[in-house]
């Protein structure tokens, strides 16, 4: 038994496993070749398992047994919510239609019955496209090892996007809400813990996961500066502080005056607060501008508030079904990212150069920017507020 690196094959191994002596026959020699060193490990441990429990080594991989090894491969090389993504998608919608058949049976016909049967259940096309992303990635993984001889995801996929007119499927472009819509919003969340996340999104447009992993040292209230350096993210019940979405998710946004003044009360706020708690033993400083603020059984205050806690605050608070009268069906049709396209708009109308949003908004070049904003890039009608656009509505 043996995992041995493929000479000149980066990250590639072959695992070789030995069946067991039995008497009058030869013993066999199985190999199998698998992309990266914790999945050669991870099969090699499935063999040898197989082989004590006198179960057969030899035949092809089931769908479900590749696949477990692929994604255990690639824990280091995306972040652990993508990772998480992967698992959760193979397991809910190509496990249970494709997991038990062997990796060698799967052809156009079987991708193509995955993707009609998901449509028929009612599945939104996005869910289609992402268990096709997902499914290919492992498919062209096998076809490069070559286990089979091509990936059947390459003509196997479900529909366009844009071939299901008037529905989630269009690619719609981001408008953002109108003023009446902020002030409406604003006044909706005056007084609850989530009303000054709200204005400093809309003013900032940063994400949710960066909003949550801002702390202090990354504000400069005398420079009117904010640096944001790393995003919260939340995978199950762990949550870590990681680095930003890309590279040029490291940025630098200015603050308005009005947002300066905004972030100073809220910090002379969060001081009282801190002091009060402190003092009963119930607050454990981390630094961040935007903590969890209630002490439970088990966990002080002051300590990271996790993308899903702050989520369920925001759905809560938002009371989205005030916006029914203006065509918005989804009860909590409002959402934070919506903070972040309202941003983007406002900048774009104020007469901000295109390239300079994009830098704001940390988005990897300014062609995602106009591509998402077009709408409001080709206007011409525009003011020359600046960064202040907001100042009036906070």
């Amino acid at each position: 038994m043996a995992v041995i690196p493929v000479k000149d094959r980066d990250q590639v191994f072959d695992v070789v496993v030995w069946t067991k002596p039995r008497a009058g026959e030869k013993r066999k020699r199985i190999s199998k070749r698998v992309a990266g060193l914790r999945a050669a490990q991870k099969v090699e441990r499935d063999l040898l398992g197989r082989r004590d429990k006198d179960l057969p080594i030899t035949g092809a991989s089931t769908v479900r047994e590749f696949f477990d090894a692929y994604l255990a491969g690639r824990t280091g090389e995306v972040s652990r919510q993508t990772h998480a993504g992967y698992v959760s998608t193979a397991k809910c919608y190509i496990y249970p239609e494709l997991g038990d058949y062997p990796l060698t049976q799967i052809d156009v016909n079987r991708v193509r019955k995955l993707y009609a049967d998901m449509s028929a259940r009612g599945l939104a096309l996005r869910t289609l496209w992402t268990a096709h992303r997902v499914l290919s990635m492992g498919l062209a993984q096998a076809a490069f090892e070559g286990t089979i001889a091509r990936n059947p995801c390459q003509k196997a996929k479900p529909r366009k996007l844009e071939d299901k007119p008037g529905t989630e499927g269009d690619a719609k472009p981001e408008r953002g809400l109108e003023d009446a819509e902020v002030k409406r919003l604003l006044e909706d969340l005056s007084g609850t813990a989530v009303y000054v996340p709200c204005q400093i999104g809309l003013a900032t447009g940063v994400r949710r996961a960066e909003m949550l992993s801002l702390k202090w040292d990354d504000v400069d209230l005398d420079a009117g500066v904010l640096h944001v350096r790393s995003a919260l993210e939340q995978v199950g019940k762990v949550v870590v502080r990681t680095k930003p979405k890309t590279k040029r998710s490291k940025r630098e946004i200015p603050l308005s005056p009005s947002v300066v003044a905004v972030l100073k009360a809220h910090k002379a706020r969060q001081n009282e607060r801190r002091l009060k708690l402190q003092t009963k033993g119930f607050w454990h400083d981390e630094g961040y501008v935007f903590p969890s603020e209630t002490p439970t059984q088990s966990l002080n205050a002051g300590r990271a508030w996790t993308p899903n806690g702050f989520s369920q605050a925001w759905r809560k608070t938002t009371r989205a079904k005030m916006w029914a009268d203006e065509g918005r069906p989804d009860r909590h049709a409002i959402g934070y990212h919506e903070l972040r396209h309202t941003a983007a708009t406002k900048w774009l109308r104020a007469g901000i150069r295109l390239e300079v949003v994009s830098r704001w908004l940390g988005h990897s070049s300014s062609v995602v920017t106009s591509t998402v904003y077009s709408h409001v890039a080709k206007s011409e009608q525009f003011d020359r507020e600046g960064v202040g656009v907001f100042d009036a509505l906070l």
